[in-house]
């Protein structure tokens, strides 16, 4: 299995954008919330993953599948399906593996990283993002704080299309400054 890496700059723009087709419906933003940098506590993310504020957050990953997570669901059942990379408010437990459902993630930014075959089916729909031959993506998310009953705020990747991986399931917790989540 190929090492991952993944580098993750975060901060808070009011913002959201979901994968309406591919992803549960993102929560309200709360209008009256402040905009707030995002922090992340030191150690709090595993070594493979590096996260600093700043203004937007970027999801840097390699060595991610390219031919695994196998669609269990359209658009991709039986296909190569990539992993979702979001920002939300994530429960306990919040993994597919773990048999969470998907109400334990609710996602308020999304985007999916697919390899090219899957990215090239799918072509055209928004939050879409190309994986690299060595499974390596790039993905800009915005984070807003917004109403739901999962306590903890996060940078979440997990398999798409309904696809189970535990190998590529990461949960970067974040809170916003001045403890507004």
């Amino acid at each position: 299995m190929k090492t991952r890496t993944a580098s993750i700059v975060a901060a808070v723009v009011v913002a959201a954008l979901g994968l309406a087709a591919c992803a549960p419906p993102a929560p309200t933003p709360d209008p009256n919330a402040p905009d707030h940098v995002v922090e992340v506590s030191p150690g709090a993310t595993p070594d493979a993953i590096e996260v600093s504020p700043g203004d937007t957050i970027e999801v840097v990953g390699t060595g991610f599948t390219t031919t695994g997570n196998l669609g269990a669901r359209p658009p991709l059942a039986g296909q190569p399906a990539g992993v979702y990379v979001t920002f939300g408010r994530f429960g306990d437990p919040w993994k597919p593996s773990e048999g969470a459902s998907s109400s334990a993630r609710q996602i308020i930014e999304q985007n999916w990283a697919l390899p090219t075959p899957s990215y090239n089916a799918l072509g055209g729909i928004a939050g879409l993002v190309e994986m690299d031959g060595d499974g390596g993506f790039t993905v800009r998310l915005t984070a807003t704080e917004a109403s739901g009953t999962n306590p903890q705020y996060g940078i979440g990747i997990y398999p798409g299309s309904g696809s189970v991986n535990a190998a590529e399931e990461i949960l970067v917790p974040v809170e916003f400054a001045g403890g507004a989540a």
